[in-house]
Formats: C-alpha cells, structure tokens, sequence
C-alpha cells in the first residue's frame, strides 16, 4: 500500500473494506484477518498468487479442501479478476451459495 501510495480511502475504494481495516493495517493491530478480507485486500492490490498464498499462510488460514475454497482458487486462478466485484460476478455464475450473498465485501 505505501509503495502504490494509498491512504485510507484510496484503500476503501479498492479493495471494498472500510477504511479502519487500512489503519489496523498499518498500525499493526490486525490479528487473524479472514480469508476472504486477505482476498478483498489481494484483489485490490492486485497481488500475485504467490504474494496473497504467503499473506494468507502469515495470517494463520490456509486453503481448505472444500466447495467454497475450491471456487475461490478455481476463480482466481481462471478468471480475469480485476476488482472485487469482478470475483463476486464470477462467484455468483457458480451458484455455489444459495443464500445469495457475495463471499467478499463489495460496495458495489
């Protein structure tokens, strides 16, 4: 985030979390974020697979050999993921959740 010089609405507006996510961040009090917050913050900064693996390993989580998790890497790896809306879009083809929701925070 310092490198692309984001601040804390630049950061909102990219990766669909809110903007105190970005504070916790840089203050270092985050502690076991979601995978699916690691997701929204890779998406956003346009992380390379190898990068987001190794946040989500730092994190304590790792990809569980299930239906959700499966869709999660199959659209990461086989989609043209530019934004967070674009993975929901390609979640919700899949019709994995029959609730309906998004699995990642989008303000769209």
């Amino acid at each position: 985030m310092e490198r692309k010089g984001w601040d804390a609405h630049k950061f909102a507006k990219n990766t669909c979390l809110e903007p105190n996510n970005y504070y916790r961040i840089t203050r270092g009090e985050t502690e076991n974020p979601s995978i699916e917050t690691i997701l929204n913050i890779s998406i956003g900064l346009g992380l390379p697979t190898r990068t987001r693996d190794e946040l989500i390993s730092l994190a304590g989580r790792s990809w569980q050999n299930s239906q959700l998790h499966c869709a999660y890497r199959y659209i990461l790896e086989n989609g043209n993921i530019q934004s967070v809306a674009d993975f929901n879009a390609a979640f919700a083809l899949l019709e994995i959740d029959a609730s309906g929701k998004s699995p990642l925070k989008d303000d769209t």
